[in-house]
């Protein structure tokens, strides 16, 4: 969680279907009261508190972070789990803010394609994941993904060379965790 001496927060994109403007990130200082800290923008996974280093009386630092879901940051997701620190740290990431900031369905790259793709996905603990493709119909074309997985982040490379120049759907499912993504193959 401490990088250099100054603690470092990471987390994988709310992957909700809303569009997010940024993330806020909050800290306690030995069990106070939470306060704003600071903000990242909507394609920044990190945040580093410049405010505190290594203490070796063991300071206590607790953060959580909020997704702002308008651009006036009036309205704001529930809080991830917090997230304590207590004295150094060296090379520990963040990892389980909550579920919903750390599983993850990004972007197929490149997109559009011809004729595959990269298809990534984080998990942030170990379940049955399927992922699928669909045309725009709703029919099932391919299988990418059916199996047990442990914690982790994977890509998974989509050969569409049998299939029509078209709108595709990949769809995740995760434990409880469901997202869906479009893209587009141009022959």
């Amino acid at each position: 969680m401490t990088i250099d001496g100054n603690p470092r927060l990471a987390w994988g994109p709310y992957p909700t279907g809303s569009v997010i403007y940024g993330y806020n990130i909050y800290r306690s200082v030995n069990g106070g009261a939470f306060s704003y800290i600071g903000n990242v923008s909507s394609t920044t996974y990190e945040y580093k508190d410049f405010d505190y280093g290594y203490d070796p009386q063991g300071i206590q630092l607790q953060y959580y972070i909020k997704a702002r879901l308008n651009s006036s940051a009036t309205s704001l997701s529930s809080a991830s789990n917090t997230v304590t620190t207590t004295g150094l740290i060296i090379g520990k990431e963040i990892t389980q803010m909550t579920e919903d900031f750390i599983f993850s369905l990004s972007n197929n790259y490149p997109n559009p394609f011809n004729p595959s793709t990269l298809i990534s996905y984080e998990l942030p603990k170990d379940c049955r994941v399927t992922i699928k493709v669909y045309d725009i119909l709703g029919n099932e074309v391919r299988t990418l993904v059916n199996e047990q997985k442990s914690s982790g982040k994977y890509s998974i490379e989509f050969n569409a060379n049998d299939l029509v120049s078209g709108t595709y759907i990949y769809r995740i499912q995760a434990g409880e965790y469901t997202a869906s993504r479009k893209m587009i193959l141009l022959k």
